[in-house]
């Protein structure tokens, strides 16, 4: 983080969120990352690079690494197809961001006469450990960034501290090492600080990161594409700013292919796996019966208030920040993000609620929300701005 001083009580709040992070995993260290959903997400790595296996058609050395780790009770995170190969059910993202770390520990088990160079053995666990930690810390410092383009750091340090303590947050960072979501909060972060970045300075540097930044959130997740409405949508408070922002692009078309090709060039990375597997370009992998998305019938009332894992009761601030929004619209503050993050707000309470699954397994409160903890805190942000009578006015705009 630039211009780093512990005398900031922004960076103060980050470094107490970093001890207690580290604490918790020390005092809670988990037995086998390595297993469930992320045993899935993780097989691209080992099936390619140490075994030669991509479609995982040699059931010996999957059947020999379970029986040794433990990592799941059934294989449910592929499935046979019709070609003979097995697909795997999850996107290839995770694998992508974690194989700087995987290939760090794949050299070390190596050389090391200590632990197999199997793809499971403690040098890999340490690993994703390793890559877990630092994604949280990186979303951490970027979320920093983002929130001081709207507020001192006063402001900025209650909304960090809220963030990682008020929510689950921290239950994610600590106990679900190796699930999407602390990861893709850092890409969230990325995403919405290269939506300000892109708009004071269309650059070649700011439209690559951005594209890429998007396309990679949806390889991780596909239904991460609802992020597309931060950048798309930003700047627009009114009927003359829409008409802005459509001349601006017009100006900038250049940069905004660019940015659209880098946002589809991770996109073929699946699409090469789906392609060479099973012939399609396109296929839905997740064979899990009775889970996909019902968008018809959305299970909205449970997925924010019942007691099994509503996000509105398990994490009530939230239901200030969604009520911050709402403030800010009848106050008529049109800042440069309202009109940006409210319809992502909309549409992906609506999406994520409509998976048939909605209550997502093992998690405290709706861990799918949690990558998106910024775009909630921002409007929170104003609210308290607010309600603190600071100088810094509501309406908010580039510098």
């Amino acid at each position: 983080m630039s211009n780093f001083s512990i005398q900031k009580p922004n960076n103060l709040a980050i470094l107490f969120c970093v001890i207690i992070l580290f604490l918790g995993i020390y005092t809670y260290f988990p037995k086998n990352v390595l297993s469930w959903d992320t045993f899935g997400a993780y097989l691209y790595l080992p099936a390619n690079f140490i075994y030669g296996d991509t479609y995982l058609q040699n059931s010996e050395w999957i059947n020999q690494i379970n029986s040794i780790y433990n990592n799941t009770p059934s294989f449910y995170q592929f499935a046979l197809h019709s070609s003979g190969n097995n697909i795997i059910q999850y996107p290839s993202g995770f694998a992508l961001i974690y194989l700087p770390f995987f290939l760090l520990a794949h050299l070390f088990a190596s050389l090391s006469t200590s632990f197999p160079a199997d793809g499971f053995s403690l040098p890999y666990q340490m690993a994703i450990i390793s890559g877990h930690v630092f994604y949280i810390i990186t979303g951490l410092i970027l979320a920093n960034k983002v929130l001081l383009h709207f507020f001192d750091e006063k402001i900025t340090t209650i909304l960090l501290l809220i963030l990682f303590f008020s929510t689950n947050f921290l239950f994610i960072s600590v106990f679900m090492i190796g699930m999407p979501h602390g990861h893709l909060f850092a890409f969230y972060s990325l995403i919405i600080l290269y939506t300000i970045k892109w708009h004071d300075n269309p650059s070649k540097k700011h439209s690559i990161i951005l594209g890429i930044s998007i396309g990679v959130a949806c390889l991780i997740r596909a239904s991460e594409i609802v992020s597309i409405f931060i950048p798309l949508l930003w700047n627009i408070t009114n009927k003359v700013s829409f008409i802005q922002k459509i001349e601006f692009i017009k100006e900038n078309a250049k940069s905004v292919g660019l940015t659209i090709l880098s946002f589809v060039l991770p996109a073929f990375i699946q699409i090469s796996y789906f392609k060479t597997g099973t012939g399609d370009y396109f296929y839905n992998a997740y064979q899990n019966h009775g889970e996909g998305f019902d968008l018809t019938t959305p299970y909205l009332s449970n997925f924010l208030f019942s007691y099994r894992k509503g996000w509105l009761l398990y994490t009530p601030i939230m239901l200030i920040a969604l009520g911050s929004l709402i403030w800010m619209w009848k106050n008529k503050n049109k800042n440069q993000a309202l009109v940006s993050l409210s319809v992502f707000s909309v549409i992906n309470i609506y999406l994520l609620s409509s998976w048939t699954c909605w209550w997502y397994a093992e998690s405290f409160g709706q861990r799918s929300m949690v990558q998106s903890y910024l775009i909630y805190i921002i409007p929170l942000g104003f609210l308290i701005q607010h309600l603190l009578n600071q100088t810094k006015p509501l309406w908010t705009e580039s510098p």
